[in-house]
């Protein structure tokens, strides 16, 4: 992962090596509008790796409502 320089690779790296938090810095360097794609990626693989709050985080700066409220009611949380 060190040796790339492209951004979009070393996105997927991560993602391939469960490294979320190094994609979710990636991310925060994102445009908008690809952060938000790519947010929501890092979401979904953070909940299948049971990191409930990192996919929180992933989720809120995808702006993904739907996945916000289900991760709220599936954990008990209240709003």
């Amino acid at each position: 992962m060190e040796v790339t320089t492209d951004p979009d690779h070393k996105f997927e790296l991560s993602l391939q090596l469960e490294d979320l938090n190094s994609a979710l810095e990636i991310v925060r360097t994102l445009p908008a509008a690809e952060g938000k794609t790519k947010g929501k990626s890092v979401g979904d693989r953070a909940l299948a790796v049971w990191c409930f709050d990192l996919a929180d985080e992933c989720f809120e700066l995808a702006s993904d409502l739907n996945a916000i409220m289900l991760l709220l009611l599936a954990t008990g949380d209240r709003l």
